[in-house]
């Protein structure tokens, strides 16, 4: 941790320029951005387009780092696309040393009588606190300027200059007039720029608005201009040759929203810069490197002794502020100290909204939770950190449905939603620009008090009940208080500002699923196997601020350069503990719910790393759907009163909620959630208290919950699974190593001592007997000595995927289930053939280079044909525990590429994530069998980038020396 001389708030181009400058003049710099990127002005806004004027400045007095981020021209303009810009700034961020804070957004000053002491920040982790002598104010509207100064960020009428996309407009195109005059824009901002992808065209507009309430006015302002966008969409298409079959295909993630300027105020160490206007020109940048030579030099100047009583600047109020009462964030990740600030010291301070129905995060779960209570008749506010909403459904590019019940809400709310856009052109499947489109011009019909732009980063209490909220957004801090707060965060962010308990991924390693910051592809492609940008580079802690920081960056290196999305999708978060526990054995027993609300069916889709080793033998899942009936009380935190958590983190086992994750399925329980919120208003109760068979009633009748929601399951008999089993039936293997060990183990213990083989000793392995553990030490030795553990996977042809395999039908499959086996086993005589095996495995093999891009370029799909080979290794090791096991471990770990994947913490370099969790679990393994090679393996985790593997290193090393 490091003292830090200056603040940047605002990462956009001027911003981003004023950190390097300052940097390069040996300052120690931080730079906060409330978005997960930089470069508004290119990214945010779409303004890929820059005038010519002033060309000749630009290449005489900006370096060449900077000129070929502008390298892209014709005669007219240059072009700057989204995603090259925000992959080259953070690259040169990374390389000047600046400190990025993304997803930060600055809410407040403290000072003294000389001058600034520190900025708050509010962070999707709460509100923190960073101490500091130089604060600059880079913001487009001098938003922090704003809040000292008790000015709202919009007031009166204001300009919007606004961007959107469409794609296959046919030739040049004239007479915009006609469509300036009829939709009262601005007279002559009509126009239109060419984009890198070649059917794409950009089409700017302005207008005059007026501006609402403090803290809605953004919001409101955002959702006029997508309304607007539309409109203007359709009016071209109707009006202007050449755009009859265009369609609408891309919003801006934001509008630059122009009105009164404000004077700074004058406080010693706080400076305003200017942004860069609309339209811009080479000459403006060329000014902007200038500006920030004159930050660089005014931040170099010497700092003041601070020893004076400190105080907080927030909005209007000026309270007093104690630092000494600040709590250090703990995050070894983190290059810079920040402490955490309770909010709960100035909720009465805050401007407080009323509603019913408090939805944080308007997603696919949220998004729908929010519907169903408006139309429900409640009072509704939405908080969402997008200006556009639909989450992962919608800026996540994560469209249409991979598996999932799809009926219920999701036909109703899906062709609705195309029908509104069908003035903009054609769109296909759900999601993307027509849900977003719908659920914009939902909050207005309906009433709702939208907060977008905006993040919750606190929980108003009273007791153990939930009051509130406390969210910000360039207006600054402020409070929604409701009867019923409806947590569709997808991270279970209100449950952790309200203390409540969770869980986070794999129990032994903390392993999660891959999140993914997925892109546009520059080319058509016929289908989503050839897109290449479709990545999951990496996994993240949501407790540990460095981790999210770390995937933004990782996200977007290497990603296209056309768009990239405005957010870090993650399959897996937080779980809550709430008041039912959805397991795999649940899943599995095909259990039935009176208090069932949502169901769920998929396909086994892990990410990366299933924790239940069912699935190791092809067992959980195994292509087939599963389906799920998910009882209200998953959604219902333990110990919190007035919430409700929606999207993917509901209670349960990691495994068990991965099949309840898909877009249908969070879409429908939330528009379930939404309704039994709407119940808690009317009844004044709690969330626990509501008329469960009259909501189930209705949510029969919208389909949320089809006939099998409550239909009895027949499961098979389990003497017949057992008898086949004994006939070598590999389908009654499986759906038997599905059932209870207490009630299959009578049965096939019966079977073995009658003399029936098969696969008994295989079932009774699984359930742990040492019975027949002779017959599979046999099994392994034979598949040794005849080399099928040499034998590599089949391969899939058409995507030139391993396939790891569902069927014995192979010997990679073959051997990988009898080792998982022969390390459940509760006999002697399988220590001997496993170690053999163990010492003959030479490693991960070599890497298959692949064919289909969506595969290759994923890094949580390994093309190492032994990997699941090593895990399964690593799991039977572990399950024995057995000192006879530690030579073969050493002799395995010690194999060329077998280890070596440790990322060091605060390096630049790029995880290869699952490979470090195969060589973790590996080492964890061996230590545990009492491996030397295994302790050091480890040991070198201590200091890795990944938390989780960290933390699996420090236990396990202490297991072992507890063991000593």
């Amino acid at each position: 941790m490091t003292d830090t001389d200056l603040v940047v708030i605002g990462g956009g181009f001027a911003g981003c320029l004023a950190a390097i400058r300052a940097v390069d003049a040996g300052l120690r710099v931080v730079l906060a951005e409330k978005r997960e990127y930089p470069g508004r002005e290119f990214a945010a806004f779409n303004h890929t387009f820059v005038d010519l004027e002033g060309e000749e400045r630009f290449h005489r007095e900006c370096p060449q780092w900077l000129a070929r981020l502008f390298s892209m021209r014709d005669d007219q303009e240059v072009m700057v696309p989204d995603g090259l810009t925000r992959q080259w700034l953070i690259e040169a961020l990374e390389a000047s040393g600046v400190t990025v804070l993304y997803s930060a957004m600055a809410t407040g000053l403290t000072q003294d009588d000389k001058g600034v002491t520190g900025v708050l920040l509010a962070t999707p982790l709460g509100v923190m606190h960073l101490p500091t002598s130089r604060v600059v104010d880079a913001t487009e509207r001098h938003n922090l300027c704003r809040i000292v100064a008790g000015k709202p960020y919009a007031s009166g009428t204001v300009r919007v200059d606004a961007v959107f996309e469409m794609e296959n407009i046919q030739g040049l195109s004239a007479g915009f007039e006609a469509v300036e005059e009829k939709l009262s824009l601005i007279r002559g901002s009509l126009r239109i720029h060419p984009t890198i992808r070649k059917d794409t065209t950009v089409i700017e507009f302005s207008y005059m608005e007026k501006a609402g309430k403090p803290f809605a006015a953004r919001s409101g302002l955002e959702t006029r201009r997508i309304a607007r966008s539309g409109e203007v969409a359709a009016a071209l298409r109707e009006q202007i040759p050449g755009f009859e079959n265009a369609s609408l295909s891309h919003h801006a993630y934001d509008a630059l929203l122009s009105g009164e300027p404000i004077d700074p105020p004058e406080i010693t160490g706080l400076m305003a810069v200017h942004s860069l206007r609309w339209r811009f020109s080479l000459g403006d940048v060329a000014q902007s490197w200038e500006q920030a030579g004159a930050v660089a030099k005014w931040a170099c100047q010497d700092a003041v002794d601070r020893r004076g009583v400190e105080r907080l600047r927030i909005g209007a109020a000026v309270i007093p502020f104690d630092r000494t009462a600040l709590a250090i964030y703990e995050d070894d990740g983190l290059k810079v100290e920040l402490s955490r600030f309770d909010v709960s010291v100035i909720q009465h301070q805050l401007f407080a909204f009323e509603a019913d129905i408090c939805v944080v995060g308007s997603g696919s779960g949220g998004g729908m939770a929010m519907l169903a209570a408006a139309e429900s008749g409640k009072s509704v506010a939405v908080i969402e950190v997008n200006t556009l909403m639909g989450g992962t459904h919608t800026v996540g590019r994560v469209t249409g449905y991979y598996d999932g019940y799809r009926s219920g809400m999701n036909d109703s709310v899906g062709e609705k939603a195309k029908a509104f856009v069908q003035p903009t052109g054609k769109h296909e499947g759900h999601g993307g620009i027509p849900h977003a489109s719908y659920l914009n011009d939902r909050v207005v019909q309906l009433g709702v008090q939208v907060f977008t732009a905006s993040f919750a980063c606190g929980a108003l209490m009273e007791g153990t009940r939930l009051t509130g909220v406390v969210a910000a957004n360039e207006d600054g801090l402020f409070g929604i208080r409701a009867h019923v707060t409806i947590d569709a965060t997808g991270h279970a962010d209100m449950v952790a500002f309200a203390g409540g308990d969770y869980e986070i991924g794999d129990p032994e390693t903390g392993m999660v699923q891959s999140y993914s910051m997925w892109g546009a592809e520059l080319y058509p492609v016929q289908n989503h196997f050839m897109h290449r940008f479709l990545r999951d580079p990496g996994i993240c802690h949501p407790d540990l601020y460095s981790e999210r920081l770390r995937a933004i960056r990782d996200g977007h290196l290497g990603n296209s350069s056309f768009h990239i999305s405005p957010m870090v999708t993650v399959r897996e978060s937080r779980r809550i503990v709430g008041e039912h526990y959805l397991t795999v054995r649940d899943l599995l027993d095909d259990r039935v719910y009176d208090d069932v609300i949502a169901v769920a069916c998929t396909r086994a889709d892990s990410h990366a790393y299933t924790s239940s080793p069912l699935a190791r033998l092809g067992g959980l899942g195994a292509g087939k759907e599963i389906k799920v009936r998910i009882p209200l009380g998953c959604y219902i935190p333990k110990g919190i009163e007035g919430l409700f958590v929606a999207a993917k983190a509901l209670s349960g086992e990691r495994d068990a909620t991965s099949f309840c994750r898909m877009n249908a399925d969070v879409k429908n329980a939330g528009y379930a959630i939404g309704l039994a919120a709407a119940m808690a208003v009317d009844n004044r109760s709690d969330v626990r208290n509501i008329d469960l068979p009259a909501l189930q009633s209705t949510l029969k009748t919208l389909g949320i919950l089809p006939e099998w929601a409550f239909a009895a399951p027949v499961l098979p008999d389990i003497d017949q699974l057992a008898n086949k089993c004994s006939l070598e039936d590999e389908e009654a293997l499986i759906a038997l190593l599905r059932r209870p060990g207490h009630d299959a183990l009578p049965v096939l213990e019966r079977l073995y001592q009658e003399g029936k083989r098969g696969y008994v000793a295989h079932a009774l392995a699984w359930f742990g007997s040492d019975l027949g553990g002779e017959q599979l030490a046999a099994l392994l030795t034979d598949a040794i000595e005849q080399g099928q553990h040499r034998v590599l996977p089949n391969l899939n042809m058409n995507f030139a995927l391993f396939r790891w395999g569902h069927h014995y039908g192979d010997d990679y499959t073959l051997v990988n289930r009898l080792i998982v086996l022969a390390g459940r086993s509760g006999h002697e005589a399988t220590i001997g053939p496993l170690a053999r095996l163990i010492a003959d495995t030479e490693g991960f093999g070599d890497q298959h280079p692949g064919i289909a891009p969506y595969y290759t370029l994923r890094e949580d799909i390994p093309r190492y044909p032994f990997f699941t080979r090593l895990l399964n290794i690593a799991y039977a090791a572990a399950e024995k525990t057995d000192q006879r096991l530690a030579p073969a471990m050493d002799m395995l770990l010690s194999r060329p590429g077998v280890t070596g994947y440790v990322t060091e913490l605060h390096s630049a370099g790029h995880p290869q994530f699952m490979l470090a969790h195969a060589e973790i679990s590996l080492a964890r393994a061996a230590a545990r069998c009492g491996s030397s090679v295994g302790l050091k393996a480890l040991s070198a985790y201590l200091n890795d980038t990944h938390s989780f593997f960290r933390r699996t290193a420090r236990r396990e090393l202490g297991f072992a020396l507890r063991q000593e």
